[in-house]
């Protein structure tokens, strides 16, 4: 699972349909967010949209390496961790991973 941040709802959307399409993630949740940080000695307190990523530990690595190489920002937050999941739910993501085409 990865907890990714991008700074505006169309490029959630973006990355969103592309991981689906590419078959990375099996599911991907969108939550606006209100975040504040440093950014180069300026304090900022901006909205956010945070990707919940659900993949497979099998995609695990393909699903990095698309997020760094296409999120939007100079320096990315990607947070993953593997998590435990229900079996028939674990089963349905790796459904959705399988190349269709």
């Amino acid at each position: 699972m990865f907890y990714v941040p991008v700074g505006t709802q169309k490029q959630a959307t973006e990355l969103t349909e592309s991981l689906i399409n590419k078959r990375l993630a099996a599911c991907v949740q969108v939550h606006e967010a209100d975040s504040s940080y440093a950014w180069k000695g300026v304090f900022n307190r901006e909205k956010e949209w945070i990707l919940t990523i659900k993949t497979s530990l099998k995609k695990q690595k393909d699903c990095y390496q698309f997020l760094k190489q296409n999120h939007p920002y100079e320096l990315p937050c990607i947070i993953w961790r593997a998590v435990e999941v229900n079996q028939e739910y674990q089963q349905w993501v790796k459904d959705q991973l399988k190349t269709l085409f």
